[in-house]
Order: structure tokens, then C-alpha cells, then sequence
């Protein structure tokens, strides 16, 4: 999956990790849970925007982009 570095896209990225955490057993009202939410909310976007920005500098130095 893919997520824009928005709030928008963090809140996505929460939400699809809390519905996978619970159907692996990781109940919704667990704090483990809650931490593990938040920590996905804010590196999945991070990863967005690191990618994009490779991707920039690649085209600026005329690289292929085939990461």
C-alpha cells in the first residue's frame, strides 16, 4: 500500500494497521495496540516522502528510476 505524506495519509495508514493488528490478535482496546497504531501512522508517510525525494534527486542527476 501506498500512502501520501499528508495527514490524510497517516491517518489511512493508522487505520489499515489497526484493522490488521486485530485481525492478528492484537485486540483494539490492547495499549500495545495504541502505540503500534501510531508508530505506523507516523513512519509510513516519513517513507512517502523519503521515496518521493530519491526519486527527485535521481531525475536531476538523469539516473533511471527504477528504485
Amino acid at each position: 500500500m501506498r500512502f501520501s505524506s499528508t495527514p490524510r495519509g497517516a491517518r489511512l495508514a493508522r487505520r489499515l494497521a489497526g484493522q490488521r493488528f486485530n485481525a492478528w490478535g492484537i485486540p483494539y482496546d490492547y495499549d500495545p495496540h495504541h502505540t503500534l497504531t501510531l508508530i505506523v501512522a507516523e513512519l509510513a508517510p516519513d517513507r512517502s516522502a523519503r521515496k518521493a525525494a530519491w526519486r527527485m534527486i535521481r531525475r536531476e542527476e538523469g539516473l533511471d528510476d527504477d528504485v
